[in-house]
């Protein structure tokens, strides 16, 4: 076990900044009277940033769903809620190729408390709604996530209503649907067993154009479990893998070397970090905490190779449950940790890196705001980051690195470096010069990017890889498919 490092912030004023630590560059709360809660963060393609939650201070019903769009330094640039008399949710966000937002959450369509189905809102830069749909409960009660498609649309991750066979059952199951770019469905899954409740915390995509899913089932008289799925870009599982060291997944992402990173929480209330191979096979596991309750909320690997996970907290820090942030190095040894909260209960939601090195934190505050729980933003600086010298670090230059294997047999791997937020086209060209397949169309962060290329259908030949960014990068590799 591991023990967390904390930071007491004695006060907060609402939407102004506050220097607590000397790596804590400023925090602002957002909400009003009621319970206003953040699900999601992401930096905008202008360097500032956008959260998508649920409001019960603001909007037209008894709750809606929020989109908050701030500036670098944290200052709200404007906000919107969407939603009617009934009871809207926002969960999960993404900034569109033409620089809106796409939202996915949840909004009550029957008479009664928890009749949700799913809600799926377009907006345009400024957070105005373009289109609106809402499904039934039979194909989808709630988004939990939601990422944009090589052809457009968008891949939804959520909970249906499945088959219940026993007494107090759950009655979830795991779905996921592909929608075109004006919401249209194309195809849709359900994933689950009869005796089973399962679910879906995030989804995230892979290099290989399909998907990652960490979520979590409730077996009969076992209790419940995490869950890690693999599908292929058509939404196919090509494996899961149970996750029995604890009892639900909450986030996963892949990492450079094709295997995965997975976080959720143990049943002794710990923060587990799982990675594991490309195939789900376990590499190895650690478990981080102390007496009290931790959990692991989000995971993502950062520039230097290592780990970030945001949670929650009640062993250290200033009092009830705080945020927790914990720095790992690549084999998921910590290497640093922090709390912040006050006296009453703060929860860690989301975190990302954001373009300079730092970080970017959304919680929930209880003990700071305008009442109730509100929406929490903190930004801090890693200076930690800056002392360690990686192979990993953001790349100064557009580039398109060596592919590997070449000549290769059936896959190959192709890895992009991008210095800062960029529109990526990777496409395969045959010896004629006509194009064959588009791997990604799409606009990435800053970072490392891996793609894999599958050949099973193409015979033996030369072929090209064309990476384009426009007016920063316009590359060709030659690769050779040997049969």
């Amino acid at each position: 076990m591991r023990n967390f490092i904390f930071v007491i912030i004695c006060m907060v004023i609402v939407g102004i900044p506050i220097s607590v630590l000397s790596d804590t560059l400023w925090t602002r709360t957002f909400g009003g009277d009621g319970y206003d809660l953040g699900c999601e963060i992401h930096q905008t393609t202008d360097g500032g940033f956008i959260i998508v939650g649920t409001t019960e201070s603001f909007g037209g019903g008894d709750y809606d769903a929020w989109l908050i769009k701030m500036d670098e330094n944290g200052d709200e640039e404007w906000s919107q809620t969407y939603g009617s008399e009934h009871g809207e949710k926002g969960n999960s966000v993404q900034q569109t190729s033409d620089g809106g937002y796409i939202i996915v959450g949840s909004s009550l369509v029957g008479d009664y408390y928890g009749d949700n189905g799913l809600l799926l809102t377009k907006t345009d830069s400024l957070g105005n709604e373009e289109w609106c749909r809402t499904f039934d409960p039979e194909i989808c009660r709630s988004g939990n996530g939601v990422q944009l498609t090589q052809q457009g649309g968008y891949l939804i991750g959520g909970t249906v209503d499945g088959e219940r066979t026993w007494d107090n059952g759950s009655s979830n199951d795991m779905c996921l649907l592909r929608t075109d770019s004006h919401g249209v469905i194309r195809w849709s899954w359900i994933y689950g067993y009869a005796d089973d409740g399962e679910w879906i915390n995030s989804i995230q995509k892979t290099g290989d154009g399909g998907f990652i899913i960490a979520g979590g089932t409730q077996v009969y008289r076992e209790g419940s479990h995490g869950l890690l799925i693999k599908t292929n870009g058509q939404g196919v599982v090509q494996w899961n893998r149970n996750m029995t060291a604890c009892r639900s997944g909450k986030s996963a992402q892949q990492t450079r070397d094709r295997g995965y990173i997975y976080t959720g929480s143990t049943y002794d209330s710990d923060v587990v970090l799982v990675k594991a191979d490309s195939t789900g096979e376990f590499i190895w596991s650690e478990t981080i905490g102390g007496e009290g309750f931790h959990s692991g909320n989000e995971v993502h690997q950062i520039n230097d190779g290592g780990f970030i996970i945001v949670g929650t907290t009640s062993s250290f820090g200033a009092g009830g449950n705080d945020v927790g942030l914990i720095k790992t190095d690549s084999t998921g040894e910590e290497e640093w940790s922090q709390a912040f909260g006050g006296n009453d209960r703060d929860q860690g939601i989301s975190v990302k890196q954001t373009d300079n090195g730092g970080y970017i934190i959304l919680g929930t505050t209880e003990s700071f705001g305008a009442g109730g729980y509100d929406v929490w933003l903190i930004r801090i600086d890693d200076e930690v980051n800056e002392t360690i010298e990686s192979t990993y670090s953001t790349p100064t230059d557009y580039v398109l690195e060596e592919i590997y294997p070449n000549p290769f047999n059936s896959t190959t791997t192709i890895a992009i470096g991008l210095p800062s937020p960029s529109d990526l086209k990777l496409s395969v060209y045959n010896i004629t010069g006509q194009e064959i397949a588009v791997l990604t169309n799409e606009r990435y962060s800053s970072g490392y990017h891996q793609f894999t290329f599958n050949a099973d259908d193409l015979s033996s030949g030369i072929y090209f890889i064309h990476a384009n960014v426009p007016g920063k990068m316009n590359e060709v590799r030659k690769i050779v498919l040997v049969r």
